[in-house]
């Protein structure tokens, strides 16, 4: 299997990129963090989708909007722990 980038700077950029990953046969596509994806998220699921080409997002977030499945945690496990150390910091512990 061989990797290829395929590199999308704005929203109007998505379908010919799905377009070229199917007519190139991709076997499947590795969203990397980026705030344009996550904004798009159900967008590139329906491309996907349409384009039979299976997703692997970067947090549960991607999975929740339609991607195959995600290899980083779990987004609101770590804004509950983040809270929670914030609680700490606030009632006197240190930082450190």
């Amino acid at each position: 299997m061989e990797a290829r980038l395929v590199e999308v700077r704005d929203a109007d950029e998505l379908e010919l990129a799905f377009t070229v990953m199917a007519r190139e046969r991709a076997r499947g596509v590795v969203l990397v963090p980026s705030s344009l994806l996550v904004t798009h998220g159900l967008r590139i699921a329906e491309l996907a989708t349409k384009r039979r080409l299976p997703v692997l997002g970067w947090t549960d977030l991607q999975a929740q909007k339609g991607a195959l499945m995600s290899y980083g945690p779990s987004t609101s496990d770590v804004l509950r722990r983040a809270g929670g150390l914030v609680a700490k910091i606030l009632n006197g512990a240190r930082p450190g």
